[in-house]
């Protein structure tokens, strides 16, 4: 029996090629969100990203899972827009994102969008984007920044 392990590597780095590409191509969608909503909101804003943890009703529940290490993550990570001077921040969005890079889904109220590229990825977040919900949060966030005098 032999063995042709030239291919397998071959193939193992065109497969870790594809993901760094994938996730270039993301880390380029979000810089152009960051970049958009800055101009459109008229302040100097930041995209962040946090990993969403299971809600819990009890209070004294979640302090003792903290406590513990114990909180479980839910797979999605939120997508904030954040004005870092006045401390305000906001969930845009959603995201669960593959260890390839694609697909990725994105999740605004009870939709959910599933990305197999990035032209879809940024149509995804332009459907996020043109909708009236995700408009009233922006004037809340605009009010919230003008509230705390900056």
């Amino acid at each position: 029996m032999s063995f042709n392990f030239g291919v397998l590597l071959n193939q193992g780095k065109e497969a870790a090629d594809l993901v760094t590409e994938n996730r270039r191509q993301v880390r380029e969608v979000f810089n152009k969100l960051n970049d958009a909503l800055s101009e459109f909101l008229g302040l100097d804003i930041t995209l962040a990203e946090e990993v969403e943890y299971e809600h819990h009703d009890s209070a004294m529940h979640l302090r003792v899972l903290v406590s513990l290490g114990e909180r479980k993550k839910t797979g999605y990570d939120k997508i904030l827009i954040k004005h870092e001077i006045s401390g305000v921040e906001k969930k845009l969005m959603m995201i669960k994102r593959s260890a390839d890079g694609y697909p990725i889904t994105v999740v605004h109220e009870k939709n959910h969008y599933v990305a197999d590229n990035q032209d879809e990825f940024a149509g995804a977040i332009g459907l996020v984007l043109s909708s009236s919900q995700t408009h009233l949060m922006f004037n809340s966030f605009r009010r919230l920044v003008r509230e705390k005098g900056v």
